[in-house]
């Protein structure tokens, strides 16, 4: 009874602290399994995926690598704004990412996707006085879902 009234608290929101993941979360702090293979082509299978084909088999291909076996297709959707997905390398089920004003920030053996990240140099008093509204948002990817871990 008590495990399933914990797993209720923590579904809307209201988990302890001592369960809360530590925001801002880490790249180590999400590791995934190494995999070495090669390139299942993207599916393409909604509308949606079809539009963006073009970007999405070029990430694909040259992307940067993310949780190992996922590579990260980005392309411009207007002045200051980005949008991607996920192309999983093993079989070819593409995940759209969450929209981007300043880029996104993945590595290679993490599960962690940073969307507008703090630039080199760049601190939170900095992003603040910017024109523009770019959060800094954490996503964990769990299966093949992004699950939002916290905005700070």
């Amino acid at each position: 009874m008590r495990r399933l009234a914990l797993m209720l608290l923590t579904a809307v929101g209201f988990a302890p602290a001592a369960l809360a993941s530590p925001c801002p979360p880490t790249y180590t702090a999400y590791a995934s399994a190494p995999w070495v293979g090669g390139n299942v082509p993207p599916r393409l299978d909604t509308p949606g995926k079809r539009m963006f084909r073009t970007m999405i088999r070029l990430g694909a291909q040259s992307g940067e690598r993310f949780a190992d076996r996922y590579r990260l297709a980005v392309w411009g959707c207007g002045t200051g704004c980005q949008q991607g997905a996920l192309v999983d390398t093993r079989s070819g089920k593409v995940i759209p990412a969450p929209d981007a004003n300043l880029g996104y920030g993945v590595r290679p053996g993490s599960r962690l996707l940073v969307v507008s990240p703090l630039q080199e140099g760049e601190t939170l008093a900095d992003r603040q006085g910017m024109a523009i509204s770019a959060p800094i948002t954490y996503y964990l990817l769990r299966g093949h879902r992004l699950v939002q871990v916290c905005a700070p």
